[in-house]
């Protein structure tokens, strides 16, 4: 391991301690003198949503809620990007079926960041300490055809906690979040349907035929430049956006890889990653 990489988990290490006191304990009891003070455990509400991803409470709501049971901590785990979908080869972009839940990325990082430092300035007994649930990956397997299609990992989720700059969260790799896309010569490749229309344009043109006292217009010429600029129109679609996912959902060949991916990036950015229902079944 080379000295800066060393440098930045010992940071990230000790980024997790200081949290980890934070969370698991208060300061001096009162009454209690500082050389011989004794810590008093916080109770602490881990795994809360709000309103800002699958929620019902806001984050005001949850902040006072907590007052009133007197739980002195709050750890949110908003949900990070829920967006599931499937699309059928080789149009996978432009045939596909797309489900979209409130998370994180559709709110904001920034917004989301600075609504919870708003509701902490306004509910200072109360620690709220902002995080995410990421389900990093999710693959498809069987088909349609076969009446057997299965979405797996949906529910194989972790929390993130002690990542303090939005642009930390936006670089995990993660399916949904398109920051955490590569581009490359698949990205060119998916630019390829472009050639389609220059030939769409010369048939359209050469179409139109211009004799002496009218103009004609030859159907199979126009119909075939239609059906190029169609087809060039739905492998865009079916391309973008043009970046490719650290891991695909369509490769069940996988494994455990994309979770170890995803811990490191976020390890190596000074965060906190705990499980979180990793038994949960398929359906």
């Amino acid at each position: 391991m080379n000295s800066s990489c060393h440098s930045k988990r010992l940071a990230g290490s000790l980024s997790l301690l200081m949290m980890a006191a934070v969370l698991g304990w208060a300061g001096p009891a009162s009454g209690a003198s500082e050389a011989g003070s004794e810590l008093r455990p916080l109770v602490t509400a881990f795994h809360a949503h709000s309103t800002v991803s699958t929620g019902t409470l806001s984050l005001d709501e949850l902040a006072e809620r907590a007052e009133q049971l007197g739980i002195d901590a709050v750890v949110l785990t908003e949900n990070f990007v829920l967006r599931y979908e499937y699309g059928l080869f080789p149009l996978r972009g432009s045939i596909r079926h797309t489900v979209v839940l409130p998370s994180v990325l559709d709110y904001g990082l920034e917004r989301y960041f600075a609504d919870v430092a708003a509701a902490q300035a306004r509910h200072p007994k109360v620690l709220l300490v902002p995080g995410v649930e990421v389900v990093p990956y999710y693959f498809w397997t069987g088909s349609l055809v076969d009446r057997n299609l299965t979405m797996h990992n949906s529910q194989k989720n972790l929390l993130v906690l002690g990542l303090s700059k939005p642009e930390d969260y936006a670089a995990l790799p993660v399916n949904g979040n398109q920051a955490s896309y590569h581009y490359g010569w698949n990205s060119l490749w998916g630019l390829a349907p472009v050639v389609l229309f220059i030939p769409a344009a010369w048939l359209w043109r050469r179409s139109i035929v211009k004799t002496a006292g009218a103009t004609v217009l030859r159907k199979r010429s126009r119909a075939l430049a239609v059906t190029l600029g169609i087809t060039g129109g739905l492998l865009l679609v079916g391309a973008w956006p043009f970046g490719q996912p650290v891991f695909s959902a369509y490769d069940d060949r996988l494994g455990d890889r994309p979770y170890q991916a995803f811990i490191d990036a976020a390890i190596e950015r000074g965060g906190l990653v705990v499980w979180s229902m990793p038994e949960a079944r398929d359906f």
